[in-house]
């Protein structure tokens, strides 16, 4: 993508448009290993279709970036970028000031007065993301979590699991994806919001890569996911017991602590190539 502010940044879109007006946003890959072979089962992963002055926006947003790595400029189109008022295409880039999917979550969250699902595959969330979470359930939401149970990035899983009792104590019902690798990424709520997309609930997402998740409101599809989840649930799950994770041994906690400092290190020091108002972000995640 040329240009020194771009080492290290990662292009983590996941969107696929056809003929500006049909398009796909998710979390999929396009390589053989995530699609399953006959031993093991296809990734679970997530994605939605949407037509219409979305699906114009994404297409610009790829002219962009492609005009970017061949050093040109695509001028933006006004009407391309208007959508609907229930459908949004957000993006994360937090270089350029975009921080539309962080800030997405967490008005969900806020807002949340029945239900909430979350299902993250690379879960290492900053202190306020876990304050909130945690906040949400105590308001009396029912939060319930599908994280994964085994990982393509067995270091980082370990990680997450630090955070368990911290969120099992205060009520979040979590569960494993036991049957295969998790690599989606969706936010739904009350059965009337969705979001889904590339976006992790992590510092690489939030600080590191260009990310693009798309926000609907639907009281008609949106429980039709809930659904889906539920039966994820009851075939591939197991839910985590609150009393069995407290039993862990200490040091097996202080290992997993090992590794969220590990994580987050790492993320400092990578934030050397980027400006100061990065670091000090990432200070404080």
């Amino acid at each position: 993508m040329g240009g020194r502010v771009n080492v290290g940044r990662r292009l983590h879109h996941k969107l696929l448009v056809v003929d500006g007006n049909l398009l796909f946003v998710g979390g999929i890959n396009v390589a053989d290993h995530y699609r399953g072979t006959a031993e093991h089962l296809p990734w679970l992963d997530f994605a939605v279709e949407a037509q219409g002055h979305v699906a114009a926006h994404a297409a610009q947003i790829c002219a962009q970036l492609f005009g970017r790595v061949m050093g040109s400029r695509v001028k933006e189109n006004p009407s391309a970028t208007r959508t609907g008022a229930n459908v949004r295409l957000m993006r994360n880039d937090w270089y350029r000031r975009k921080n539309a999917i962080h800030r997405n979550y967490q008005e969900l969250l806020k807002a949340a007065t029945a239900e909430v699902w979350i299902v993250n595959s690379y879960f290492l969330p900053s202190n306020k993301l876990l304050k909130l979470i945690i906040s949400t359930r105590k308001r009396g939401v029912r939060v319930r979590m599908v994280l994964p149970g085994i990982s393509d990035v067995p270091s980082l899983r370990q990680a997450t699991l630090y955070f368990y009792d911290k969120l099992l104590r205060a009520g979040v019902e979590i569960y494993e994806l036991q049957t295969r690798i998790l690599h989606g990424k969706l936010l739904a709520v009350d059965g009337r919001w969705l979001s889904v997309g590339s976006y992790n609930l992590n510092a690489l997402s939030q600080f590191f890569s260009l990310e693009a998740n798309l926000w609907l409101e639907d009281v008609e599809l949106v429980p039709q996911v809930a659904q889906q989840l539920e039966r994820i649930l009851a075939l591939e799950c197991r839910a985590v017991d609150p009393n069995s994770f407290r039993n862990s041994s200490r040091l097996l906690q202080l290992s997993r602590w090992l590794w969220v400092g590990v994580f987050r290190v790492t993320y400092r020091l990578f934030s050397i190539l980027f400006d100061a108002r990065t670091r000090r972000s990432l200070h404080s995640y």
